[in-house]
């Protein structure tokens, strides 16, 4: 999960602390309990946002994530002294190298900060290392080579899977025993309201599921998905995603065959 900004916004909106606490609680409540942040998020009220918003809950029951950006501070000592301020904790669930580019695998490679986050998994205050890509797929394959990942986050969905490099990427992880963790699962909103025909078809098809319900059950399909993020911004959105993951209702087959021709359509 993601957090809400005041309208829905995104990058630096300001956060709606009480609207954030009251999803959260929700979505704690359903099951859901993976929650994604990041050091540059919001301009760091993300981070601070939800570590007063966990407070109150025992911290074996839910995961925290974020993220160490070069780009935005390269002291990643610093950095991370400063994410476990903001989050209130003593350890950081899955921590992530954020926004790998073909630009900046260099400063990743090079400064040191590998290293220094292995060193914190030793101390436990690290459970997971990995990374998120925003690379082209001979930047992943050479990243993922470069160290022992132990997971991977990338932008994969029904429609980038068939015009992008989203297929490509998954195999790349796949193959290398990476899991994965998704980004982008109804593409900024994107596959939440297709085109007025499009969606019509999706719920002619399966009445009572929503369309943004389509992407997370074709992210199902894929055995190598570890956590599908979603950022939501209403309690709508969020009571619909718990429905979505009420039963393992992954698309058969046939469906599949039928979103994709969606896909393509749009």
């Amino acid at each position: 999960m993601r957090l809400p900004s005041i309208g829905g916004g995104k990058g630096n909106s300001p956060l709606d602390f009480a609207e954030s606490a009251k999803m959260i609680d929700a979505a704690l409540k359903g099951g859901v309990n993976y929650f994604d942040t990041a050091y540059v998020y919001q301009g760091g009220e993300s981070e601070r946002c939800v570590g007063e918003a966990m407070k109150k809950y025992p911290r074996d029951s839910f995961y925290l994530a974020t993220k160490f950006n070069y780009g935005a501070n390269p002291d990643y000592k610093a950095v991370f002294a400063e994410q476990l301020q903001r989050l209130q904790t003593d350890h950081i669930d899955f921590y992530l190298i954020h926004c790998l580019l073909d630009s900046n695998i260099e400063n990743y490679l090079n400064c040191g900060c590998i290293e220094y986050f292995e060193q914190m998994k030793k101390e436990g205050k690290i459970t997971y290392l990995g990374f998120s890509n925003h690379a082209s797929p001979e930047t992943l394959r050479r990243f993922a080579d470069a160290h022992k990942w132990d997971f991977a986050q990338i932008q994969m969905n029904y429609l980038d899977w068939e015009f992008s490099t989203s297929e490509e990427e998954y195999n790349i992880l796949t193959e290398r025993n990476i899991p994965v963790v998704v980004m982008e699962s109804v593409r900024g909103g994107r596959l939440s309201d297709l085109t007025p025909e499009l969606n019509a078809k999706l719920q002619a098809a399966q009445p009572g599921r929503s369309v943004s319900s389509w992407a997370f059950r074709w992210l199902m399909r894929h055995e190598n998905v570890m956590v599908m993020l979603s950022g939501m911004s209403t309690m709508e959105q969020v009571e619909d995603n718990l429905k979505t993951f009420e039963s393992d209702c992954a698309l058969t087959d046939e469906q599949c065959a039928f979103l994709k021709e969606i896909a393509h359509e749009f």
